[in-house]
């Protein structure tokens, strides 16, 4: 398991099966998500961006959150 770090993109954490289980645990269906070929590559910072909702930006932060628990 890679130890998180912000620079990594939406694919580096979904490629590592800790990290990943964190997104899933907190977004169920982003894979299925028609826009996750958009931001695949981009880092959550960069993600966070293009998000205009407070609610999902705040999800955001409870997905790094526990992404550097790990």
């Amino acid at each position: 398991m890679a130890k998180y770090d912000e620079s990594m993109t939406l694919q580096q954490v979904l490629d590592d099966p800790e990290m990943k289980a964190v997104v899933l645990k907190h977004m169920p269906t982003v894979e299925q998500n028609p826009m996750i070929g958009v931001v695949k590559k981009k880092n959550i910072a960069q993600i966070r961006k293009l998000i205009p909702n407070k609610d999902m930006q705040g999800l955001l932060d409870k997905i790094i959150e526990d992404l550097k628990a790990l």
